[in-house]
């Protein structure tokens, strides 16, 4: 009778164990899905780059690219979304180099691309965290963290420990528990222990200081619009928000038209202590006024003032 009980608990642990192991590799395996590089580059695209290996401080060796520009001005830190790799960005990257023309420098995490290590919470922090040293050693000026979707976490938390003298955050989820269960009501709900906590935007929301631009397109069926807003009502620091007009969560840039552009060169313009800079135009303040449905800003007929959904 012992001998049988004892059986059945050890047999119980086992499968205890073995389902939170299974619970972790899920997870992380829908949480960060890289691919190794491609062949493309930015030259592949026409814009000139160095291909850059940095290393962390854990010893782990990351792939990067650094984008000189074509004029003075912020540097940008590029913090990619969870899938793929940097050979993906390459379109993006291109007309980031065609329309701003300022320094970038584009991060291939941990487990990405050719970057060593597994990706993580605790890595994908400490790798902008490099990136962030390695863009103030190439320029003079301000230094801003660009994160879309994930990599608008891991800019949230980056800054918190190394914090940029700016934030756009891009496609900005509430938490990756909240996406879990809104893409996978049923199947992420044995998985709610490993999930709680997983980059919790909104706690560190509450923690930022640096001032911020939201982005956001109001078509994201990946991140809807209302979880962008809580991280922004919740953000402690100067902020301001602009929807991106018919975009889906991937596409801002490339449909946003001239607003879009005209979002970014205000923010840096602003960053800058200036009201403009080399290239760049005025700026609009940093704070949205808390009203519902204000009317687009004169000239931005594919982006919205902070119309809430």
């Amino acid at each position: 009778m012992i001998q049988g009980s004892l059986l059945a608990l050890s047999l119980g642990v086992l499968s205890l164990a073995l389902l939170l192991n299974g619970c972790g590799r899920w997870v992380d395996s829908w949480v960060y899905q890289p691919r190794s590089a491609s062949a493309a580059t930015p030259a592949s695209r026409g814009v000139d780059y160095e291909d850059l290996t940095l290393e962390a401080a854990d010893g782990t060796r990351l792939h990067a690219w650094w984008i000189p520009g074509r004029r003075d001005g912020p540097a940008i830190v590029f913090l990619h979304g969870n899938a793929g790799s940097l050979s993906d960005r390459v379109d993006l990257l291109q007309r980031f180099a065609e329309r701003l023309g300022l320094p970038l420098l584009a991060l291939e995490y941990r487990g990405y691309g050719t970057s060593s290590g597994r990706p993580s919470q605790a890595g994908l922090v400490e790798d902008a965290g490099c990136a962030l040293r390695e863009a103030r050693s190439r320029v003079r000026g301000p230094v801003v963290f660009f994160g879309r979707s994930l990599g608008a976490a891991v800019a949230l938390h980056a800054s918190l420990r190394y914090p940029p003298d700016g934030l756009v955050l891009e496609g900005t989820f509430t938490r990756v528990e909240d996406l879990a269960r809104l893409h996978y009501p049923v199947l992420s709900w044995p998985f709610r222990r490993r999930l709680a906590g997983m980059w919790d935007n909104l706690a560190a929301a509450a923690h930022q200081r640096v001032p911020a631009l939201f982005l956001h397109g109001d078509k994201d069926r990946v991140v809807p619009i209302g979880m962008a807003w809580r991280v922004y009502d919740r953000y402690a620091g100067p902020k301001t928000f602009r929807t991106v007009v018919g975009a889906g969560h991937d596409d801002p840039a490339f449909v946003g038209g001239e607003a879009y552009w005209e979002a970014w060169e205000g923010f840096l313009a602003r960053l800058s202590g200036s009201q403009k800079t080399a290239g760049l135009k005025g700026s609009r303040p940093l704070v949205d006024p808390e009203t519902k449905g204000d009317a687009p800003a004169t000239g931005t007929s594919h982006i919205r003032k902070g119309e809430r959904p």
